[in-house]
């Protein structure tokens, strides 16, 4: 099993990590990482502040990742 990682940048990408959790993007290497951050709180607090109803999510942060940002 795996969850499709939809891009408007490049291609999609399969993650075979469930359940969902949030990703980073770098911006300099394009690299994709998973990140450790609690979805479940993200998608509750987008929930009761909408009032819609979730049923799925892609959490994507986009930045200049770790080891890019020791190069500078």
């Amino acid at each position: 099993m795996a969850q499709r990682l939809e891009s408007s940048r490049d291609k999609d990408r399969f993650d075979g990590q469930l359940p969902f959790h949030a990703h980073f993007r770098c911006s300099v290497c394009g690299k994709l990482y998973d990140i450790p951050v609690d979805t479940k709180e993200i998608i509750k607090e987008a929930r009761e502040k909408s009032g819609h109803r979730i049923h799925a999510h892609n959490i994507e942060f986009t930045g200049i990742c770790a080891l890019c940002a020791e190069k500078k």
